[in-house]
């Protein structure tokens, strides 16, 4: 076997010039025929224990992903856990909401039946008629005397927010987020039309004056009515599929909730009478 040869770049010129030890690129490499082969380092101690080194460093790489993987699926399972706790109360705060509804739809229907009815008879002059309610905290009561009053609890889904923005639902079971999102798909449609109806009672508020009736005022306040004859029809018809949905769902009411329900048919009945009807 003989040394390679390298080129060297003299003053004059350029010659074959044979080294043992080099810091040239060549350096330590013997040469067969035409063809270079390099020496590879060897392992300290042999290549065995080197295998052997590399397999611990293996293991503890996958050891700690492991474990980390681990308190990643341990912390996702502790939140989804908290997440469907809020969520299932912020559901079951928005059934007794709706029950709220479902329990004075019948008075309300009969307001909008009785004004109405008063508003097409109308020869021209309007006499006051304000809603007779039972009585209502000082805290609780306007200033203005009211001609229709709904219920003014508010539909949440801070719950819900919350769980899209953070990703938990992604760990949920896919047929459990879909049902959390069916039922607060109705719960923000519900809380829309509430919105709406908020909106379209104050301008009744007139018809708790006395006062000169034209054919235009009188037609806006009949529009006015029909409008609120629909949401109310329609709040309850949601009010109800929420609470079967939650039904659906195995969610039921806790007993603190239960005895709130309990406390608002009781007030809801001093309010607006026997008119009251709380869902089955």
């Amino acid at each position: 076997m003989r040394k390679c040869l390298q080129w060297v770049e003299s003053e004059r010129s350029l010659m074959y010039f044979p080294h043992k030890r080099s810091t040239q690129l060549f350096a330590g490499a013997d040469c067969v025929g035409d063809s270079m082969q390099l020496q590879l380092p060897k392992p300290l101690h042999g290549w065995r224990v080197f295998a052997g080194e590399v397999g611990v460093i293996v293991l503890g790489v996958l050891l700690a992903l492991g474990a980390q993987q681990a308190a990643e699926g341990l912390q996702w399972k502790n939140e989804t856990e908290a997440t469907q706790a809020a969520l299932e109360e912020e559901i079951m705060d928005s059934v007794e909401v709706a029950n709220e509804r479902l329990a004075v739809s019948p008075c309300l229907r009969n307001r909008i039946a009785q004004l109405g009815s008063k508003l097409a008879r109308s020869d021209g002059y309007w006499r006051a008629d304000p809603m007779r309610l039972g009585p209502v905290k000082p805290q609780n009561a306007t200033v203005l005397p009211l001609t229709y009053r709904t219920p003014r609890k508010y539909l949440r889904t801070d719950a819900w927010d919350n769980a899209k923005t953070s990703g938990v639902l992604n760990h949920m079971p896919r047929e459990r987020a879909a049902a959390y999102s069916a039922i607060y798909t109705q719960i923000t449609h519900m809380e829309q039309l509430s919105d709406i109806e908020r909106g379209e009672v104050p301008a009744l508020a007139f018809l708790s004056f006395d006062g000169p009736l034209d054919g235009q005022a009188r037609e806006r306040a009949i529009n006015t009515l029909a409008q609120l004859d629909s949401i109310n029809l329609h709040l309850a018809i949601g009010g109800s599929n929420l609470a079967q949905s939650a039904k659906d769902l195995g969610l039921q009411f806790s007993p603190v909730q239960r005895r709130e329900v309990q406390e608002l048919y009781r007030m809801l009945r001093l309010r607006h009478g026997n008119c009251v009807s709380p869902p089955d």
